[in-house]
Parts: structure tokens; C-alpha cells; sequence
């Protein structure tokens, strides 16, 4: 395999990264350098050790991992973005604010670190079928869903700032975590 399709698988992998981080980054009050790393180290990690998963399991869970991953992933993005949307209407119909869920951490960051990846999985079991350099692959996939994930954090934190964003940005970013949980379905079923 190609750099270029290296490269380009890398940034396939991590477009799902970078619209779970943008609506991170629209929920949390303040993203800060901290949370935006952490979320990007984890994801990146996730994207990466999920590709070389794949790729040591290779054909034996070809087929397995073409039928489960998508319900996997759209069930665990369907768990957190459905719980932002319900703490989003909570905190609209209550007097006291609530304290926000921080997506980068704890269980919720595994979660979406999870559901992210699991396309990462079925890519590497593709893999396992073709000659490339594992290390520069697992590196690229790696690096771009980092950057991927930084650059879709400090975007949700600038469209928060758009004034009447803020006030419903739980809600936001629970509809696109439930949008990409139904495209990645959707692309499954239909093909």
C-alpha cells in the first residue's frame, strides 16, 4: 500500500474523531489546552491500538468485525449523545444549573474513544491482506486522529461563543453524536 493511501485511510479514520471532539468541544464551558490534549492523546491511542487489534486478528474476524463494529459504535454514541441531549433538557428546566458531564474523562471518554475507533478495527483486519509498513500506518492514524481531534475541539469551543449556541450546546452536541452513530449504521445497512 501507498503512503498516499496511507495517509488517506488516516484521515478517513479520523473524521469521526473530529466531529465527536468539535461537539466535546461545544458542550464543556471551557475546553482548555488540558481536556482538548487529553481527549486527542486518547483518541489517537484508541485509533491506532484498534488498527493493530485488527490487523493481528486478520481474516478470522473479517466478517465479524464487517457485521458488529457499526451496531457497537452506534450503540455506545447513541449511550453518550443520547444522555447529553437528556442532562441538556434537565439543565434548561431547572433553577439550579447542573454541572456538565466532561467528555474527557472517566468512562465517557472511553466510551467515545471506543466508538470512534471501532472503524479503525475493521480497517485493520483489512489490512492484514495487504504489504505496508505497520509501523508508519499505525503512526499516521495515530497523528491524524490527534490532530483531528484538536482541531475539532477548538472548533466547537469558537461556534460555542456564537451567543444563542451556548445555551443549547448539550443539546447540539448529543444530536451530532446521535447523527454520526446513525450515518456509521446507515453506511453499514445500506452500504
Amino acid at each position: 500500500m501507498e503512503t498516499a493511501s496511507i495517509i488517506a485511510v488516516a484521515f478517513a479514520l479520523a473524521v469521526d474523531a473530529f466531529s465527536v471532539a468539535a461537539a466535546s468541544g461545544l458542550t464543556l464551558p471551557e475546553t482548555g489546552w488540558r481536556r482538548t490534549l487529553r481527549l486527542a492523546w486518547h483518541f489517537g491511542l484508541f485509533q491506532s491500538l484498534m488498527t493493530l487489534g485488527g490487523y493481528g486478528s486478520g481474516e478470522v474476524l473479517r466478517a465479524l468485525a464487517e457485521s458488529i463494529t457499526p451496531w457497537v459504535a452506534f450503540l455506545l454514541l447513541l449511550v453518550v449523545g443520547g444522555n447529553m441531549i437528556v442532562e441538556g433538557f434537565r439543565s434548561q428546566h431547572s433553577e439550579t444549573p447542573r454541572e456538565i458531564k466532561d467528555p474527557t474523562k472517566g468512562g465517557t471518554m472511553v466510551f467515545l474513544s471506543l466508538a470512534t475507533s471501532l472503524d479503525a478495527f475493521a480497517v485493520g483486519v483489512s489490512l492484514a491482506t495487504v504489504e505496508f509498513n505497520l509501523a508508519f500506518a499505525l503512526g499516521a492514524i495515530g497523528a491524524a486522529a490527534f490532530g483531528m481531534t484538536v482541531l475539532g475541539m477548538k472548533l466547537g469551543e469558537r461556534i460555542k461563543r456564537w451567543g444563542a449556541v451556548e445555551r443549547y450546546a448539550q443539546f447540539l452536541g448529543g444530536m451530532v453524536l446521535l447523527g454520526i452513530g446513525g450515518r456509521i449504521l446507515w453506511q453499514h445497512l445500506v452500504g
